[in-house]
């Protein structure tokens, strides 16, 4: 089966023009530009939609600089010294969202945040997911292979737009505190000539 090539769409050709960008793991000091960053986001989405991230701004500013068996659970999207993207990502699916069973099989990533910076005309968000699949799907032969990038999301804005734009799909719905949950996910898979477009300051996972 050949490997699947980073789609040609606008969007990734303005990131094929843009300058090279680093990822690597957050750090203590890094919560003042994160915060900012994420708060800048929200303002340009409007009251709605920031209301249904406040969540996601918590989860990421909670766990800044954590890390689980070695592994950073937030990464951030570097543009120079300018953070421009951030993604908490956990190491498996909430079971409230995807029950028991399928909360320990497949192993799945999940992203519990993701930010960036509102950018004319540059695909910050796309570029940040590609990386996060890449590296689940790079996870070492001797632990079980991890099937799927999941996330959750009660608005609708963010559910169209991950879909639309960062090639995730519904899999299902939950009632929780009140309110209806999208459960998105995407197959992982490594993505080939990603670093044409980011750094990884971080050794990358073989």
């Amino acid at each position: 089966m050949p490997r699947p090539t980073l789609p040609s769409t606008p969007a990734d050709r303005r990131i094929l023009t843009a300058p090279q960008y680093e990822v690597r793991p957050a750090r203590a000091d890094d919560r003042t530009a994160v915060t900012e960053l994420i708060d800048t986001r929200l303002d340009t989405l409007g009251r709605p939609t920031a209301i249904d991230l406040k969540v996601s701004r918590s989860a990421l500013l909670n766990c800044l600089w954590e890390e689980v068996a070695d592994e950073p659970l937030v990464w951030l999207l570097c543009e120079d010294t300018e953070i421009v993207g951030a993604a908490a990502v956990l190491p498996g699916a909430p079971s409230w969202a995807w029950g028991p069973i399928q909360h320990d099989a497949p192993r799945s990533r999940y992203i519990a945040a993701l930010f960036t910076h509102p950018t004319p005309d540059v695909a910050l968000a796309r570029l940040l997911t590609q990386f996060l699949l890449d590296r689940a799907a790079r996870q070492p032969a001797e632990d079980d292979r991890v099937h799927w990038l999941r996330a959750t999301t009660s608005s609708n804005r963010v559910m169209h737009y991950a879909c639309a734009e960062l090639g995730f799909s519904v899999s299902d719905g939950v009632r929780r505190g009140g309110r209806h949950i999208y459960l998105l996910q995407h197959a992982v898979r490594e993505v080939p000539n990603l670093d044409r477009y980011v750094y990884v300051s971080a050794p990358h996972v073989a």
